[in-house]
């Protein structure tokens, strides 16, 4: 999810490069981070990442009916945490 939407925020690659997605965070994720950062974006990467989460409890929920009993809890943890 991190490198996912660290490109989707790279500003069509003027901040920086898009990186392979490979959920491996090596030193390109983590330069991409500190540019983000630097640039005072962190609350609109912390809501990319729940939109993020919530869209795949979404497709569980898609794949698997059973599982509506977790939602409530699931969708719990996607809520921005306050002074974010």
């Amino acid at each position: 999810f991190l490198q996912e939407s660290l490109n989707v925020l790279n500003r069509n690659k003027t901040l920086y490069p898009d990186m392979i997605v490979d959920g491996l965070v090596g030193h390109r994720t983590m330069a991409a981070l500190e540019i983000l950062l630097d640039h005072q974006e962190a609350n609109v990467l912390v809501k990319i990442l729940n939109i993020k989460q919530g869209m795949r409890y979404l497709e569980i929920l898609q794949r698997d009916s059973g599982q509506e009993k977790f939602v409530r809890g699931w969708l719990c943890r996607v809520e921005v945490p306050a002074g974010v």
